[in-house]
């Protein structure tokens, strides 16, 4: 149990509703006898052999999540060659136009490690993202942010008004939840409890630095122009993102504009509309230990994640299964 809490502080500490109750129902905090600590039992040295012999984007990716929970437990790695970053390189190029795989590449960088931790984090990984999908504005902000560690202030607030304006904001969570829980359970014949618990953990500890957002907001709030592109992207992820992490981000993002221009007012609606989203999530949370009692329901649930993501996911779930 206490291997698998290592993983998931990082999931838990930013609240990815269910991410954190998934991990807490694989350890046991939610009561289930018949459910193991799924990271313990599972991930072996032989783990990583297995998932790098297997050389998928979804494999590679798996063996860079077990690479990157040895070296956080801080202890000598259990395998020689735990390099997260050289199997994030393998899965890039052996898919260099798969939205997964950049996103997922893409979520481990910041403005701050680009040309120092990983020659993964380049620019290149957000233009295409933005090639591949034009309408997605979570693309468009992560460009916004390489931009600014390029010294490009304009063209980076240019992206940011582009995000906003966007159709969409998607980090693609639901659809890394599905296909590594399905790599799991075909390359390492997990069972669909445990891989759904697994991916989720492991998806939920890889979330976009999100701090980014802020801390560009922030930097800039002199500039009235960059305040509104702010408020407006705040509002566009707390109306229209896909995941509940995205929307709660949305309501700091509005909150430093108008602290800044003291809107009391506005201010205050914001909270209530936040409050509004926590009683919504909350809410939800019996659904979710509610799946693991039905491998049927747990399919079920993954392949609306890969169709309709989270939010959609949850009020879908809610509804076709009241007695949960």
């Amino acid at each position: 149990m206490a291997a698998f809490s290592r993983l998931s502080v990082p999931v838990c500490y930013f609240p990815h509703l269910l991410a954190c109750l998934l991990a807490c129902v694989s350890t046991g905090v939610v009561a289930r006898d018949d459910i193991y600590d799924c990271v313990t039992n599972v991930f072996t040295p032989e783990t990583l052999r297995v998932l790098d012999a297997a050389n998928t984007p979804e494999s590679l990716l798996l063996a860079a999540g077990f690479a990157d929970y040895e070296q956080a437990k801080g202890e000598s790695p259990r395998v020689k060659y735990a390099d997260s970053g050289a199997f994030r390189a393998k899965a890039l190029r052996l898919a260099p136009n798969d939205e997964m795989v950049l996103t997922m590449v893409a979520n481990r960088c910041s403005p701050r490690t680009v040309g120092e931790s990983s020659a993964l984090c380049t620019k290149d990984v957000a233009l295409r993202l933005t090639e591949l999908d034009p309408n997605n504005g979570f693309y468009w902000a992560t460009l916004a942010h390489y931009e600014l560690g390029d010294g490009n202030v304009e063209v980076a607030l240019k992206n940011y008004q582009r995000a906003a304006g966007a159709q969409t904001f998607s980090t693609g969570w639901g659809e890394q939840v599905y296909r590594l829980a399905n790599a799991l359970k075909e390359i390492l014949v997990i069972e669909t409890a445990c891989a759904s618990t697994i991916a989720a953990g492991y998806t939920g500890a890889s979330l976009p630095p999100y701090q980014e957002f802020t801390n560009t907001c922030r930097t800039y709030l002199d500039d009235q122009t960059w305040r509104q592109a702010c408020l407006d992207l705040g509002y566009k992820m707390e109306t229209k993102a896909l995941t509940f992490a995205s929307r709660r981000i949305g309501f700091p993002l509005q909150r430093i504009v108008y602290g800044a221009t003291q809107s009391t007012v506005d201010l205050a609606a914001v909270d209530q509309r936040k409050e509004q989203l926590q009683s919504q999530m909350s809410k939800q949370s019996s659904l979710y230990a509610c799946l693991f009692k039905d491998s049927k329901l747990i399919d079920q649930w993954l392949l609306s994640l890969r169709d309709y993501e989270e939010v959609e996911t949850t009020s879908r779930f809610a509804t076709s299964t009241p007695d949960c």
